[in-house]
């Protein structure tokens, strides 16, 4: 009955229509035949809707057009039909691939859908325009890289290529969800949503409102509560190049119970887009992040700018770490593994409020999905290598320098590149266990260290061992929550090298003991003979706050000093290292020496971050310190020495005024190395760099007379000298002034009348200027010696008052007589040894004594006779020389000395007991010789 009822209801008020329009006869006729039609019509097409065989073989018609136009299969209940509307109504609706292997990569489900045609649209434009309706849908897709199967179902959906006269206007869905999966790695995604898609020219347009949204990862909840609303137009031809959309969402980050709020947006069109991701509260911001798409790849490259305050939202200890971190990334969304490129810097790290890494760099430079390797940079320089792999629940890692690597506060040590490895594995029960291998080479000495152990850390405690060459070493300590050391030490076989514990009546201290034996194996090599005595260094430290104290002092110390004949028996100070600061103090610093002490209040020293000193602040007060430099000078030295240094680029100043007392010399002060000894250059020579050595400015002045004591000079002396410039070329200016004092000639001393050494900047450091007079009474003569020049180029001089040859007085300084044949005998090799005497370096008094007596041994084989006969012919004074050189070869001269051309003389040479040789010249040119030869008749 309702379908009888329901076609009269439809049929007759259009047989009504017609009736009352045809009129006449022949027109009833035609309107009763229309009518009929339309009756009949009627009733076929309301038969037709309910009728159950029909449905089916449309739903049939639908399942295999969509087979046809895109590939996908369509299953559906049909459950109404109004023809009058041109609408349809659908239930159990599910559209999936054709695909037997797709089958499951994605699908359309909805509880119902209702469809809705234009009739005029099929009679005006050919086709049949139809807007969807759909209720409680679920699309899901799993994916690989990025998900594009919905989309294209829906672009081809919405194009043209269809067959059927048939064109999707609109669609709307309520209450929709979406599924997305990638199946390399868990992502999730699920977002409840509203939609509506219009078809535009060549495009269509798509309006997407999401509320309640979520995102995981690997079964883990990272975001929550995501709402906004997403525009797009998706273009009908063109694809890449004419889509574009608006996104803003706005979401609540998940991590540890926590719910941080943050914000998505940006937009899409022509290939290109840009899009920025936020945290409310500023800890982490992505922004911006670049899209470029073309047919061919789908370029990504984002900047993720962080605090440290992210990793609250992680579950890792509280380390107390503030700074910055910027991430950037560049990948193809198309290849991601294959072209990923990752560069992680790092600014300004704090722990504990105190800086920690000041700025650095991670870039990634090969990965996959098993792990990746890269590189971490500080000061743009390449420093260590990284790689890490992810095997199972197993995470290892591998760091290694590729880089030479120099060691703080000492240039000479360097760990070349590879030469520093460390490997570790991460398991699943929380516990990292390593290795490690280090080689430091020092490359003066060409000695190399080898450092090689193993270590583990659990819940936050590392505990560590290995060996160094012969000494084995082992240690705990705690990271977390709270910096904690607990044990260190170090044994060379049985010897206990060092000990340091926790103090046991207060566990924020640590108490330990460090032998010289280890000290003399790391001082340099000037200072190695310093600690070859027992004695240890002990001290009483903490550490807190990125702060490390301790209070050090030593134990039966014995140390001796390169170049200076004193000993330290005691050093005492108090130290505190700001980690952070990179600033050392020294407070209350005591240095006893078996004479004198050394004192510092306060020093302070800050490095850069390489561990360069770049300022030095130490003022020293000396004592009475009692120097006895290279045997040859002793005194006891008070005074003040500062240490400054107030950058990297500038070399350390040593500056201060130095007081000599009781001081006493055993070198002669005209000698070049008595210049050196006071320079220092000749005792302690510098091999460091140039750039390394210390800028000297240093006065030094003696406060009562220096006493100068050698075998040849006896003097009292008055020292005011600067010295100036870098260790290995300094200055010297100034004087050193003789107030008082004595030559010792073998017959009678000369005393130092006036004398002084000038010391010129300009001049050469062993070449100062000489100056002195020396006087005495000789016999009945005023004997008067002068020099000066320079050391290097000495000149001297003799004056007698009454007058008196150089020749005589050097006679009468040597032996007491003044007689002038030196002169003609060997005055040049008399001058220049006692030029050798009063310039040369100090002699002792047996090697004085040596030398005049080696001086005099020439003359006492010389004997002069002379002759007071007056040759009228000839006129003057005639005289005899008799040689004997030695027992074979004796010699007469006899020579007139007021004409030297009348000299006669005879050789005569021994050759045996029995035969002589001889050579005579009798007159000017009257030469002869002979053989004598002894027979004995028996």
């Amino acid at each position: 009955m309702d379908f009888w009822y329901t076609t009269l209801a439809i049929v007759v008020p259009f047989t009504d229509i017609f009736m009352k329009i045809f009129s006449g006869t022949h027109l009833k006729i035609i309107a009763h035949v229309l009518s009929g039609l339309l009756l009949g019509g009627g009733i076929a097409l309301v038969y037709l809707s309910s009728s159950v065989t029909f449905r089916q073989y449309l739903q049939q018609k639908i399942a295999n057009q969509f087979e046809q136009d895109y590939q996908a299969q369509m299953h559906a209940t049909l459950e109404n039909i109004d023809w009058l509307t041109c609408s349809m109504a659908f239930s159990g609706v599910l559209v999936k691939p054709h695909d037997s292997a797709e089958i499951n990569s994605w699908s359309i489900a909805a509880d119902s859908m209702h469809v809705k045609g234009s009739w005029l649209s099929l009679l005006l434009q050919g086709k049949l325009k139809v807007s969807l309706s759909l209720q409680h849908v679920i699309m899901m897709e799993s994916f690989d890289q990025i998900p594009t199967k919905l989309v294209n179902f829906c672009s081809a959906m919405f194009g043209q290529a269809i067959t059927a006269p048939i064109a999707y206007d609109l669609i709307s869905i309520t209450d929709g969800q979406i599924y997305f999966k990638r199946l390399s790695d868990g992502l999730n995604i699920q977002i409840p949503y509203a939609c509506h898609l219009r078809t535009e020219h060549l495009s269509t347009r798509i309006q997407l409102y999401v509320h309640d949204g979520s995102v995981g990862y690997q079964d883990t909840l990272w975001a929550k509560n995501i709402a906004g609303s997403i525009l797009c137009d998706v273009p009908l031809t063109n694809f890449v190049q004419n889509l574009s959309s608006q996104v803003q969402l706005n979401y609540n980050f998940c991590k540890l119970g926590q719910d941080i709020p943050g914000f998505f947006a940006g937009k899409f069109e022509h290939g290109s887009g840009e899009f920025s991701c936020k945290t409310q509260d500023g800890s982490l911001v992505i922004d911006p992040i670049k899209i470029q798409w073309t047919d061919n790849a789908c370029l990504c490259d984002l900047m993720v700018a962080a605090t440290t305050q992210v990793l609250n939202y992680f579950e890792l200890p509280d380390f107390d770490v503030a700074g910055k971190v910027g991430l950037a990334l560049h990948a193809d969304l198309f290849n991601i593994w294959q072209t990923l490129q990752i560069s992680l810097v790092l600014n300004d790290i704090l722990y504990k409020s105190k800086p920690l890494i000041p700025g650095g760099k991670i870039l990634i430079t090969e990965h996959d999905k098993h792990g990746f390797s890269g590189l971490f940079a500080m000061n743009d320089q390449k420093k260590f290598g990284v790689k890490v792999v992810i095997d199972g629940e197993q995470k290892k890692c591998k760091i290694f320098n590729a880089v030479d690597l120099d060691i703080p506060l000492d240039s000479a040590y360097k760990i070349l590149k590879n030469q520093c490895n460390i490997s570790m594995v991460y398991e699943p029960s929380g516990l990292i266990r390593g290795n490690y291998e280090i080689a430091v080479v020092h490359e003066l000495l060409q000695k190399t260290y080898t450092i090689k152990g193993s270590f583990e850390i659990k819940d936050g405690r590392v505990t560590f061992k290995g060996a160094m060459n012969d000494i084995s070493y082992s240690g705990a300590f705690r990271l977390f929550p709270d910096y904690f050391f607990e044990s260190f030490s170090a044994n060379r076989g049985k010897d206990l090298l060092v000990d340091v514990t926790t103090d046991p009546q207060d566990p924020l201290y640590v108490v330990g003991s460090v032998d010289f034996s280890l000290i003399h194996d790391l001082v340099p090599e000037p200072f190695v003979m310093s600690f070859t005595q027992e004695g240890s260094l002990v001290f009483r430290g903490y550490f807190k706050d990125g702060v490390c104290g301790a209070t050090v002092q030593t134990h039966y110390a014995h140390i001796r000093v390169p170049y200076i004949y004193n000993v330290i028996q005691n050093v005492a100070a108090t130290c505190e290292f700001h980690l952070h600061e990179k600033n050392l103090v020294f407070k209350d610093i005591d240095i006893e020496w078996y004479e004198g002490k050394i004192s510092c209040s306060r020093a302070n020293l800050y490095f850069d971050k390489n561990f360069v000193w770049n300022f030095v602040h130490a003022p020293l007060m000396l004592h009475n310190v009692m120097l006895s430099w290279n045997k040859g000078v002793y005194g006891l030295v008070s005074g003040r020495v500062l240490l400054h240094k107030i950058c990297v680029q500038e070399p350390l100043q040593v500056q201060g005024q130095l007081m000599v007392q009781k001081a006493e010399l055993k070198e002669n002060i005209f000698a070049p190395e008595f210049q050196e000894i006071l320079s220092g250059i000749g005792a302690a020579p510098s091999r460091s760099d140039i750039a390394t050595q210390p800028l000297i400015d240093i006065s030094l002045f003696t406060k009562d007379p220096l006493q100068i004591s050698t075998s040849f000079l006896t003097a009292k002396a008055l020292v005011d000298v600067r010295v100036t410039g870098l260790l290995s070329k300094t200055d010297l200016s100034g004087s050193i002034k003789l107030l008082s004092g004595f030559l010792n000639f073998p017959f009678k001393p000369l005393e130092i009348a006036e004398g002084r050494l000038l010391f010129i900047p300009e001049q050469s450091l062993f070449d100062p200027v000489i100056e002195l007079v020396a006087k005495a009474k000789l016999k009945r003569y005023a004997v008067t010696m002068k020099a000066w020049g320079s050391a290097l180029d000495p000149h001297v001089q003799f004056e007698a008052n009454p007058y008196l040859s150089e020749e005589q007085i050097i006679s009468l300084l040597l032996l007491g007589i003044e007689d002038q044949t030196l002169g003609m005998l060997v005055p040049a090799f008399l001058t220049q040894h006692l030029k050798d005497i009063i310039f040369g370096p100090a002699l002792s008094n047996i090697k004085l004594k040596s030398v005049f007596d080696r001086l005099l041994q020439y003359l006492k084989y010389v004997r002069f006779i002379p002759q007071f006969t007056n040759q009228t012919g000839r006129g003057g004074v005639r005289g005899i020389f008799e040689i004997d050189a030695t027992e074979h070869l004796q010699g007469k001269i006899d020579t007139n000395f007021a004409h030297l051309e009348d000299t006669k003389f005879d050789i005569d040479y021994a050759v045996t007991d029995d035969v002589t040789l001889q050579l005579q010249k009798d007159g000017p040119s009257t030469y002869g010789g002979q053989v004598e030869f002894r027979w004995k008749f028996s």
